[in-house]
């Protein structure tokens, strides 16, 4: 079983994907959810249940730290998954996490802070002021961005800490389109970035995904369910794990959604090994602390 679990870190090493749950909200009185569809049939493997697994982001070496949302740390599972180290503590129901080219981590928590933890575990407040940092993605400069869920609002954040409202800096929860002074978003959770830096995608709560992109909001997709975490997969779209719906597939130029996996119920963070793996955090809910699955999931299907 070791022999397994060091193979599958090893064909990981090379790749790092960064994301970034889904709590009881009011619906919106114009949201429909869509009935779930026949997915392709997948096969799963647990690789480790840690408590409350949300974020998760794999190192060059072959680390996994996950995002124990209930115990409020950051756990380090280094090549063969034996037991974690606890990285990081004392979190308020974090959820989000990147890393950047140093190996620093950010992790966004409740407290409406986003904490820098050092490669040895040394842990500062790197930028704060949001109401619920739940949604964290990175460019290629090292620039944070963040879907702020409690405030509605989209913000970048330098790599000295330096904080700006890229979208609904009015805190607009109607989910419109148009300029990005007075478009809306509700409780976004899922982002992902280009490496330039110039589109950004968000997922809402409910139903929509979108793009930031030309001082323009607009909304790709409106038929998903909880769209609360974005990753890019190697083709250069997005997966997107949607409670409703399990993990799908957007193509960001098209907006065709391409089914997935359903074999995690509870789809959390994403790291892509190649076009048909995935490694997928499991994770019931917020006030939920019982140990929960990261898979390792293969799938008999991909279009792109």
């Amino acid at each position: 079983m070791k022999k397994i679990f060091l193979g599958v870190f090893l064909a990981l090493a090379s790749v790092v994907l960064v994301q970034v749950g889904c709590d009881p909200k009011a619906t919106p009185a114009s949201a429909t959810v869509p009935a779930a569809v026949n997915f392709p049939s997948t096969t799963g493997t647990v690789l480790r249940t840690p408590p409350s697994p949300y974020g998760i982001v794999l190192d060059p070496a072959g680390n996994l730290f996950v995002v124990s949302r209930w115990n409020g740390n950051v756990l380090k599972y280094m090549p063969g998954f034996g037991a974690p180290v606890t990285l990081a503590s004392g979190l308020n129901y974090p959820a989000a996490i990147v890393r950047d080219t140093a190996g620093n981590l950010y992790v966004g928590d409740e407290n409406g802070k986003i904490f820098k933890i050092t490669p040895s575990g040394v842990q500062s407040i790197f930028a704060s002021g949001f109401n619920y940092p739940r949604g964290l993605a990175m460019d290629g400069a090292g620039n944070i961005y963040v879907a702020d869920d409690y405030s509605y609002g989209i913000y970048k954040v330098t790599t000295a800490g330096v904080v700006t409202n890229i979208a609904n800096p009015h805190g607009n929860s109607s989910q419109t389109d148009g300029p990005v002074a007075s478009a809306g978003f509700y409780y976004p959770q899922g982002i992902a970035v280009t490496k330039d830096g110039s589109t950004v995608y968000v997922g809402d709560y409910w139903y929509r995904v979108s793009k930031i992109n030309g001082g323009q909001v607009t909304t790709l997709t409106s038929s998903l369910g909880y769209p609360q975490y974005l990753t890019w997969d190697t083709t250069g779209n997005l997966i997107v794990s949607d409670n409703t719906n399990g993990l799908v597939q957007l193509n960001v130029t098209t907006n065709v959604i391409t089914p997935l996996s359903t074999f995690t119920t509870n789809p959390r963070g994403v790291v892509v090994v190649d076009k048909n793996t995935l490694i997928v955090a499991n994770s019931n809910g917020r006030y939920n602390a019982a140990n929960q699955p990261i898979y390792k999931i293969t799938l008999s299907s991909f279009v792109k």
